[in-house]
C-alpha cells in the first residue's frame, strides 16, 4: 500500500503508538472474567418484614441510608396528577379536572387506581405512545 500523502502517514504513526501505549498498560491488569458481574449466578435477595410498606421501599430506603441520603418528600396530590398526565398521555390535564382531582375526597389509592384506568383507556394513551414507537422507527 503506497501512501501518497505525508500527513495521512504520520497520522498512522501516531495512532499505531497510542494504541500500543494502551496495550502495554493494560497489559498488568489480569481480568478475571468469573468475577463481572453478567457472569455471577442469580441470588435472591432476603426481604425483610418491615412495616414500612413494600420491601421495594425498603431496599431504596437502605442503599440511601447507606450514602447518607434522606428521602424526598410525597408529592401533592396535583402534582401527582400533572406527573400521571404527562407520563401516560403525554399532555397536561385540564385546569377544571385538575382542581377537581385535587379536592376528590376519596383516598390516593383509589383515586390513583381509577384515574390510571381512565388514562390507559384513553385514546391519547395509545397516540402518545404510537408517536414515540413512530419516533423510534423514523417514521416521518
Amino acid at each position: 500500500m503506497k501512501i501518497n500523502n505525508r500527513n495521512h502517514f504520520i497520522l498512522l504513526i501516531c495512532l499505531s503508538c497510542f494504541i500500543c501505549c494502551i496495550q502495554l498498560t493494560r497489559g498488568d491488569e489480569k481480568i478475571d472474567s468469573k468475577e463481572h458481574w453478567a457472569f455471577q449466578s442469580i441470588k435472591r435477595p432476603s426481604v425483610p418484614d418491615t412495616d414500612a410498606g413494600d420491601p421495594i421501599r425498603w431496599f431504596i430506603s437502605k442503599s440511601l441510608n447507606k450514602e447518607t441520603i434522606d428521602l424526598s418528600s410525597s408529592a401533592s396530590r396535583r402534582d401527582w396528577v400533572r406527573r400521571l398526565y404527562y407520563n401516560l398521555i403525554g399532555l397536561p390535564p385540564s385546569h377544571t379536572k385538575l382542581l377537581a382531582l385535587s379536592v376528590d375526597a376519596r383516598p390516593d389509592s383509589e383515586l390513583s387506581r381509577s384515574l390510571v384506568d381512565e388514562l390507559l383507556g384513553s385514546p391519547r394513551y395509545g397516540e402518545h405512545w404510537a408517536r414515540l414507537w413512530l419516533d423510534v422507527a423514523r417514521y416521518s
